[in-house]
């Protein structure tokens, strides 16, 4: 690949394929402020509650050499891998170093603009390869730009684990025609493996894709007269060459792959929806849209159609094509196939959902789109190859323009102006429809413009080379305009505020770590309103304990495991989705039970350090017939007097039933919510908890003797417990609150816990503590006392495969608690408890991805020398 490189215009069209989309992004933060030009940064969705934290993590990790297979900074524990393997394995990442901690979100702007602009250079790079003809052309530049400012590119330009698919596939297309056409595989090797390796997720599209592009190429090499089958037999050797690398470059990969694939398998994602698999249709003609400018932005990121546009003069050329009588109808018939294929591979819903890797986007639909992007962008390169200009009559120039212009009007009528939507009846259609807002009928206009200017330049006048200037021009303008429509609405953060924050927030966590009433093996709960301005969406602190690095509870990440997150919302922590579990929902005995000693409430001025009083360390003897305990989901109050019980019996409940007094229901006519007035009487001393089993209450309206009790995060309609204060035996309370039920019914529980008898509880579970020596990355120890009665060791670590314990010094078997805790056998007297983590499937595909490096390079002397004698 390096002769691309020797001529000098070569050199100079790859560093404008490079500088085009880097000026564009560049202009565009510039416009919108985005630090290091401005006060905003990219805070904001996913970026602000995970990219953001996990690349402050990897910078500390890399900079302290603190590597681990496990963080106890991950929630309450998790196996770190499937992290790493989803969100940091861009070698791009690595700039964060060169960042100060609070000025990562400066680092991400960096890390963003490079591989767009990176992308644009690798689709140059593709576009000059021996498959295409006029490789020093200068009109290459207006299809490596429309490819890296794409509206796809616009549409998750802040997802940035995506970006390296963008920058990869065309080297990985370029190493497909080296090996169709030269038999040569090192280049497709190493980009595919560099691909699945960068970010599985897009790798496995990128797989699929190759597939589809190789039988695009391969289809090219049959003769017109030759018979198909025949074809096929003289070219086994080919297909056999393109499988077996592929084949070799998933193994070379299995290092990052198997461990990442057991870990995933472990988070809800394993579960399939069959209704995702239907044959039905996933878009309407409303898509059609996406021919045109501004289609897409943040506001409707969660749900919208194929993100496809790449200019108006792609989609004119395209139309050409097919058009184009100089064109081989061989060739067109196998494009034709191709973009069908693809087209198919995101309007089926089976089929789309097998490219997201047999699940449904949870936001960012229609992720497979860059391929068909891709493809499209090729196809038009081809087109202008053929010089439409001249091979198409007056009438096939005039359908040119007209059936994409045509194609975008309806799609823009059936979204903009009829609003349609699949679930709709036909009156509901009619009468909603409306005239859209100015800024619409702007973006309308525009792609109008735009469309007729390109059809213009590209069928009615010569294409000399300021022609070719003006068209690369006016796609560079056209995809700079659709770009910044597609940031409308993005509450973008406050860099100032972050970095202040962030400053004032590692100070006083530092301090606190150094009080003497601190504990830094026991877990800690951080209460903080001062970071939310330097946010404009809800900032609910997730990822904080990664961030700043102390034991925590609560995490956001699509690697969250299943197990883990069900396990607490059945103690009633809430969790709105299967990638978060937030600290919210905790009572006395889930903060004792999972090891909280700590809870930190911060705000602008100072800090303030509460001490759990009844925190018996992270483990504790208990009883065998834990093991077995059940604990159902939607049963959170009754699970923890069951937990007690087995703990510390009693003959008398822990949680006792508040008396109801008074019960009135009010229907609440503005969000179709009954109100219900509650006066009650507390039966004994101790904190009062409420939990909706039929999770139907509007938690935000929530009060307390006229006062507001809404939690700190937005349970969206989940169950969680609220804790409402501590109040003594007697105590009359005026409660008040929404909820979907017409009137107050068993579901909706109050109860309260006895603190005298708790604290009596809780004293006993202290005698019988686990003590830690050491906590560190992979390793755990400490010693416990077994007593006849209690010879099994309660952790309030999750269990995982890769928990491997020995007990004095012999190795036991970890077994599995309270839904998905860990448990260790003990035995009488003192115990020396050793625990160690191994991340299931490294050494196993440590050991596949040597085979398939080892195996490939006794490949590549044979491929050189005999495949193809």
């Amino acid at each position: 690949m390096l002769r691309y490189f020797r001529s000098h215009k070569q050199q100079q069209l790859f560093l404008l394929a490079f500088l085009l989309p880097f000026l564009i992004i560049m202009v565009l933060f510039m416009s919108q402020q985005v630090t290091p030009w401005g006060n905003h940064n990219l805070l904001f969705s996913d970026v602000g509650t995970q990219y953001n934290i996990f690349l402050t993590s990897l910078r500390h990790d890399v900079l302290h050499h603190t590597f681990s297979q496990y963080s106890y900074y991950l929630g309450l524990g998790s196996n770190t891998l499937p992290t790493y393997a989803y969100y940091l394995m861009s070698p791009l990442n690595l700039i964060v170093i060169f960042f100060p901690a609070s000025q990562i979100p400066t680092a991400l702007t960096w890390i963003v603009t490079l591989k767009i602009s990176l992308s644009g250079l690798t689709m140059a790079i593709f576009l000059s390869t021996t498959s295409f003809r006029n490789k020093k052309n200068i009109i290459i530049l207006l299809f490596s730009t429309a490819y890296a400012v794409s509206s796809w590119v616009a549409s998750v330009y802040y997802t940035l684990m995506w970006l390296d698919a963008l920058l990869l596939l065309p080297i990985v297309c370029v190493g497909l025609d080296l090996l169709i056409h030269k038999h040569t595989s090192k280049l497709y090797f190493i980009s595919l493996l560099a691909a699945i390796v960068t970010n599985y997720y897009m790798g496995y599209m990128t797989c699929l894709f190759a597939v589809i592009y190789f039988f695009y190429q391969f289809s090219g090499l049959q003769e017109n007269n030759e018979h198909f089958l025949t074809f096929i037999k003289q070219e086994t050797k080919l297909i056999f060459h393109f499988v077996l690398i592929s084949l070799l470059a998933v193994l070379s990969s299995m290092s990052i792959l198997l461990p990442a694939s057991l870990g995933m398998l472990a988070t809800d994602k394993a579960a399939l929806n069959w209704s995702n698999y239907s044959l039905l249709p996933a878009f309407g003609l409303g898509s059609l849209n996406q021919l045109g400018l501004g289609a897409n932005n943040y506001i409707s990121r969660l749900n919208h159609g194929p993100a496809l546009f790449t200019g108006s003069c792609v989609f004119l050329l395209i139309v050409a094509f097919f058009f184009n009588q100089n064109v081989p109808s061989n060739e067109k018939k196998r494009t034709a196939a191709t973009l069908l294929v693809l087209f198919l591979c995101m309007w089926i819903n089976c089929f789309n959902t097998i490219w997201h890797l047999f699940q449904h986007p949870a936001g960012f639909p229609f992720r497979n789109a860059l391929f068909f992007t891709f493809f499209a962008v090729c196809t038009a390169y081809r087109s202008i190859q053929y010089k439409p200009w001249h091979f198409l009559t007056v009438s096939q120039k005039f359908w040119t323009l007209f059936i994409p212009l045509a194609s975008f009007c309806i799609g823009f009528i059936w979204k903009n102006v009829l609003k349609f939507n699949s679930n709709q009846s036909f009156s509901k259609l009619l009468s909603q429809a409306g005239l859209p807002s100015v800024k619409i009928w702007m973006s309308f206009i525009l792609s109008i413009c735009f469309y007729a200017m390109s059809w213009f330049l590209l069928f009615k006048l010569p294409l000399s080379k300021n022609v070719k200037l003006l068209l690369i021009a006016l796609t560079c303008a056209e995809l700079m305009i659709n770009f910044g429509l597609s940031m409308f609405g993005t509450p973008y953060g406050n860099q100032k505020n972050y970095a202040s924050n962030y400053q004032f927030k590692q100070k006083q966590i530092t301090n606190l770590k150094h009080n003497s009433y601190f504990h830094h093996q026991g877990r800690t709960v951080v209460k903080d309103t001062s970071f939310q301005n330097a946010y404009n969406e809800k900032y609910n602190c997730y990822n904080d304990a990664l961030l700043f690095r102390y034991f925590g509870i609560s995490m956001y990440s699509s690697t969250l495991n299943k197990a883990t997150r069900q396990d607490l919302e059945s103690l009633g922590y809430l969790s709105v989705n299967p990638r978060r579990i937030s600290f919210v929902g905790g009572t006395e005995l889930t903060q004792s039970l999972l090891g909280v000693q700590n809870e930190l409430d911060l705000n602008k001025n100072d800090a303030q350090l509460k001490i759990n009083t009844s925190y018996f360390g992270l483990g504790a003897a208990i009883d065998q017939k834990i093991l077995g305990l059940k604990l159902p989901q939607r049963q959170a109050l009754k699970n923890q007097e069951t937990i007690l019980q087995h703990l510390v019996p009693a003959q008398k409940h822990y949680f006792k039933k508040v008396d109801l007094l008074k019960v009135h229901n009010h229907k609440k006519n503005t969000s179709r919510k009954f109100i219900h007035r509650i006066t009650l009487r507390t039966t004994v001393a101790g904190p009062l908890y409420y939990y909706s089993q039929d999770a139907s209450a509007e938690l935000r309206t929530l009060r307390i003797n006229n006062r507001s009790k809404k939690p700190t995060v937005d349970n969206q309609g989940q169950r969680m417990i609220c804790p409402l204060g501590n109040y003594p035996k007697g105590q009359i309370i005026h409660l008040s609150l929404a909820t979907s039920s017409r009137n107050w019914d068993k579901a909706q529980q109050l109860f309260s816990l006895n603190a005298k008898q708790f604290d009596k509880a809780m004293n006993k579970t202290y005698e019988r503590r686990f003590h830690l020596h050491q906590i560190n990355g992979n390793c755990l120890c400490g010693t416990i006392d077994g007593t006849s009665s209690k010879q099994h060791l309660f952790l309030s670590i999750p269990y995982e495969k890769g928990w491997h314990a020995k007990v004095n010094h012999h190795s036991v078997k970890v077994q599995k608690g309270l839904r998905g805790f860990v448990i260790l056998p003990i035995n009488k007297g003192r115990n020396y408890v050793e625990l160690h983590y191994h991340s299931p499937g490294l050494i196993s595909g440590l050991f596949l991805s040597c085979v398939g490096l080892l195996l490939y390079v006794i490949f590549l002397f044979y491929e050189q020398k005999y495949f193809y004698k």
